[in-house]
């Protein structure tokens, strides 16, 4: 009996053989797959995640149009446009000619007002012309101001008596009307402007007529006549 299972059991064992191959290769098969499989997921992950967005999307275009828009054109526009038309029309302005134009004159400077008198004495107010149509014409007046004629003021510069001026009205008003015709009319012109129409004299220092806060026109009047 012992004899003849020999063989029986060699079969079995040799009819085993394919059998633990197969499981070999199906394990075999198994890890291959998983070695692909991940080798597949790691590759493409990697070079689609990194290359692209890092590099390309965000570096390069954002620096490149966000310098030229904000940089270049804003210094220009802003230095022609402010510097150059305002110094021009400055510079080349009309002015009124050295000598006073008369009405009716020939005149290129379209709207310019001038002055026909010295307008330097307030007792006399100022006349102005306006060149219109190429020619000047009566451009205003402005009206003088109050100042008392001699006669007047004479009546108030002897009420206060002082010894540095007139001895009475009759000398007040010959020495009034000599300086209103002499070198120091501005002075007096002045002068009477400034002390208005009902002035209260007083005498100062040099005992010469004078009117408080219009001294220093009294001053300058004084300086002139040599007094």
């Amino acid at each position: 009996m012992s004899y003849r299972g020999a063989p029986i059991l060699l079969t079995i064992i040799t009819l085993s053989l394919p059998a633990c191959n197969g499981k070999i290769d199906d394990t075999d098969g198994t890890t291959a797959e998983t070695s692909a499989s991940t080798a597949a997921s790691t590759g493409p992950t990697t070079a689609a995640t990194t290359g692209p967005t890092t590099t390309e999307a965000t570096t390069g275009p954002t620096t490149g149009p966000t310098t030229a828009a904000s940089t270049g054109p804003t210094t220009s526009p802003t230095t022609e446009a402010s510097t150059g038309p305002t110094t021009g029309p400055t510079t080349g302005a009309a002015a009124c000619p050295d000598a006073f134009p008369a009405e009716g004159a020939a005149c290129d400077a379209e709207g310019l007002s001038c002055k026909i008198s010295d307008c330097q004495s307030p007792c006399e107010g100022c006349n102005y012309v306006l060149c219109d149509g190429g020619v000047w014409v009566d451009g205003g007046s402005e009206e003088p101001g109050t100042c008392l004629e001699c006669d007047a003021v004479c009546d108030f510069v002897v009420l206060a008596g002082c010894a540095g001026g007139p001895p009475d009205k009759a000398a007040c008003v010959a020495g009034c009307m000599d300086t209103l015709a002499g070198a120091c009319k501005l002075a007096f012109d002045q002068t009477r402007f400034c002390v208005g129409e009902t002035p209260t004299f007083t005498c100062d220092d040099a005992t010469r007529p004078t009117v408080v806060g219009c001294e220093d026109r009294f001053d300058a009047l004084y300086m002139c006549m040599d007094l």
